[in-house]
C-alpha cells in the first residue's frame, strides 16, 4: 500500500477522496465479502467511514497508517509496528501511555481531523507522555481521593 498509496495522494485532487476510497476497500477486505456480499459490504464501509465510533480501533489504526505513509520522510520500523499494534486499545480505555512522540503526534493529528469533527471525545485527552504525568493527574482528581 505505501508507494502505490503515496503516488495517489500526489496525484489525486482530494486527500480525502483518496484516503476514503482506500479505507472502503480494506473494510471490504477485512470483511472478507463475496460477490454476493460486496454490496452488504460496502455499505457497512461507508456507515464506518461517516461514523468512526462504528470501528474505531480500525479507523485509528488505518489513519495513523495514513498518516505515516503520508509522510515522506518516515521509516517504518519494528518500533513503529507495535506503537501502532498497541494504539488499537486507545477507544477502549480511558489512561493511554506513550512516549512516542511520533504516534502521540499521529493521535493528535486523528483527533483534528476526525473526532472534533463528527462530536467524538479526543483520544488525546486519553494520552499521557509517562507514568508521572497519570498519577499526577490521578492526584488531583477528585474521584480517587
Amino acid at each position: 500500500m505505501g508507494s502505490v498509496f503515496r503516488r495517489d495522494l500526489i496525484n489525486n485532487k482530494s486527500k480525502v477522496s483518496a484516503v476514503k476510497t482506500y479505507f472502503v476497500e480494506s473494510v471490504v477486505e477485512v470483511c472478507d465479502t463475496t460477490p454476493q456480499t460486496r454490496n452488504q459490504g460496502l455499505k457497512f464501509a461507508e456507515k464506518a467511514w461517516k461514523r468512526p465510533e462504528v470501528c474505531p480501533a480500525f479507523r485509528l489504526h488505518f489513519e495513523i497508517t495514513v498518516s505515516f505513509l503520508g509522510n515522506e520522510t518516515a521509516k517504518w520500523t519494528t518500533n513503529n509496528f507495535f506503537d501502532q499494534r498497541h494504539a488499537l486499545a486507545l477507544p477502549y480505555v480511558d489512561i493511554f501511555v506513550s512516549a512516542d512522540r511520533g504516534l502521540r503526534h499521529a493521535i493528535s493529528e486523528f483527533d483534528k481531523r476526525i473526532t472534533s469533527k463528527v462530536g467524538l471525545p479526543p483520544y488525546g485527552s486519553r494520552l499521557h507522555a509517562n507514568i508521572e504525568d497519570v498519577l499526577k493527574g490521578v492526584e488531583k482528581s477528585p474521584t480517587f481521593s
